[in-house]
């Protein structure tokens, strides 16, 4: 009898076990054109571009997609415990959050996607200006679904709460903001020397200094960064 109950007791515990790692890939991670971004894909990110209010920004360039063909419920888990400063924003259907802090479980907006909807998250990290970073960090995202109940509070209004009904894929990003490689800040002894270029971070030219970091190429062969208040 002892060991009926013991084969049991592996047998349920197996089952839940392997319930508790299934992976629902009907809604994936893709790319802004649509190529899936597989479960368990490591991505590395550090191309920084100017936020346009002074700062700068890390993008992942995730999308999400509903590949099934119902509507489904979703937001994203979060796991950014690891980020050293600066803030960390996602979104889904174009409902934007900011996260409170270096957390390990930042829960996104929530939103429906239609059968064959595509949406970009827009995931990002905004680093501290010129913070620079001495190791890279890894960011963690999962895509989580979700049933919606609705009841009328005292005041008659719907109010829809959500429970997790299940885990889809999951991804880690790494983020790096390192010091730029040979670019030295603008020092006194550029005397009749001329700007020929003047660039964004991500290297578009600029006709006029910009707010922010402008990258700046030299008449003597330099290329020097200055900042723009």
């Amino acid at each position: 009898m002892k060991k009926i109950y013991s084969l049991l007791f592996a047998l349920i515990f197996g089952v839940g076990a392997s319930f508790a790692q299934s992976v629902d890939e009907s809604v994936q991670f893709c790319d802004k054109d649509g190529n899936v971004i597989t479960n368990g894909t490591v991505l590395y990110r550090d191309h920084v571009v100017d936020d346009g209010f002074g700062g700068v920004q890390i993008h992942t360039g995730l999308y999400i997609k509903n590949t099934s063909n119902e509507k489904k419920a979703v937001h994203l888990l979060e796991n950014i415990s690891e980020m050293p400063h600066g803030t960390f924003q996602t979104c889904i259907l174009g409902v934007c959050m900011p996260a409170p802090g270096a957390v390990p479980d930042f829960e996104s907006a929530k939103g429906e996607l239609a059968p064959d909807q595509k949406d970009d998250i827009q995931t990002e990290w905004f680093p501290e200006y010129e913070k620079y970073t001495s190791k890279p960090w890894t960011a963690t995202i999962q895509i989580q679904y979700l049933k919606g109940t609705t009841t009328k509070n005292k005041y008659g209004v719907d109010v829809t709460t959500y429970e997790v009904i299940g885990n889809g894929p999951k991804v880690s990003v790494v983020f790096n903001y390192p010091n730029p490689s040979g670019i030295e800040g603008v020092k006194d002894n550029t005397t009749g020397v001329e700007v020929i270029g003047r660039y964004t971070t991500d290297g578009k030219q600029l006709s006029e200094p910009v707010k922010g970091l402008n990258i700046l190429k030299l008449s003597n062969g330099k290329t020097v960064k200055e900042i723009v208040k």
